[in-house]
C-alpha cells in the first residue's frame, strides 16, 4: 500500500533589483510529511512552468523542508514523489 504525502507549500515572491534592469523572481519553499505528520526527507519535489515546460527539481532535507528559489513569473505546477509514496500532483 503506497502513503500519500502531505504538503505544506509556501510560495515565497522576492523582488531582486539588477544595476541595468529590474527583474523580479521568486521560489517555492515547503515542506514534505506522511500522513502521520513525520518529515519526509529525500522525496523529489518537481516545479514545472506550464508554459515553457522549464522543471526545476529539489529534494527534501531530512526535517522534510525544501527550496526552490529564482523562479521567474508565470504559472506553475509542482509534483512530490518519493518510493513508497504515491505522488502528488499540484
Amino acid at each position: 500500500m503506497r502513503r500519500t504525502l502531505l504538503l505544506l507549500v509556501c510560495a515565497a515572491a522576492a523582488g531582486h533589483l539588477a544595476i541595468q534592469a529590474q527583474q523580479v523572481t521568486g521560489g517555492v519553499t515547503g515542506s514534505v510529511m506522511d500522513g502521520s505528520g513525520a518529515a519526509v526527507g529525500g522525496a523529489t519535489v518537481a516545479v514545472r512552468n506550464v508554459d515553457t515546460n522549464l522543471t526545476l527539481k529539489a529534494v527534501t532535507q531530512e526535517n522534510g523542508q525544501y527550496l526552490i528559489p529564482n523562479l521567474q513569473a508565470g504559472n506553475y505546477s509542482v509534483t512530490f514523489s518519493k518510493d513508497g509514496f504515491k505522488t502528488e500532483n499540484h
